[in-house]
């Protein structure tokens, strides 16, 4: 497998790091972070880089760009990369989240550590407000990856760890469904590509 035959773009959004490869001489030895357990039974591909296109996947993992398409003040629809840094989040605003949803995670109920997933997805163009996040703990906020919110609180992936919500928040999280079109009405209209 080579660098062109994924979509550079979607490294750090729905291509993430569940562990590591080690080397003894003789084995790759995959090691596997223990929230990625279930990951061990899916295929392995080898992806082979040069130092240049190295680099290049390096630095996608750290900033995270992503290709979204905008709507300039005519209407037409333009094509931007928009960069994002993963500690790009403004703090006092995950607190706010965090403190609004009782500083656990909306989908499974667990403690920390604790991330905020946005509703209306970043990659959409998704605003950053207190209104468009929710608390997440890492191991939910990457099992919804890119999923459209109505579709993530539809899944299956969501049944299984919704289970241990109080009946109440399951209810608020269905109910965030209906604010869907509204948080689209506060996506980034006008981004500047690089």
């Amino acid at each position: 497998m080579k660098l062109e035959d994924i979509n550079i773009y979607n490294i750090g959004n729905s291509v993430y790091l569940v562990g590591a490869v080690y080397h003894d001489g003789e084995n790759n030895i995959i090691c596997l972070t223990p929230e990625n357990h279930e990951c061990k039974d899916s295929p392995v591909k080898t992806l082979i880089m040069n130092n240049e296109e190295w680099l290049k996947f390096m630095l996608q993992s750290d900033v995270v760009e992503t290709e979204i398409n905008t709507e300039d003040a005519d209407g037409k629809i333009k094509k931007a990369i928009y960069r994002k840094c993963q500690r790009g989040i403004n703090q006092n605003i995950s607190w706010e989240v965090y403190k609004r949803d009782g500083y656990k995670c909306r989908y499974c109920d667990k403690e920390g550590p604790l991330t905020v997933d946005h509703i209306d997805l970043w990659e959409n163009g998704g605003a950053t407000v207190v209104a468009n996040l929710v608390s997440a703990c890492k191991r939910c906020n990457k099992k919804r990856g890119n999923m459209e919110y109505d579709e993530w609180i539809n899944s299956s992936k969501y049944f299984f760890v919704s289970q241990t919500l109080p009946a109440s928040v399951r209810e608020l999280n269905a109910k965030l469904i209906d604010e869907l079109s509204r948080l689209r009405e506060l996506r980034v209209k006008n981004i500047i590509s690089r």
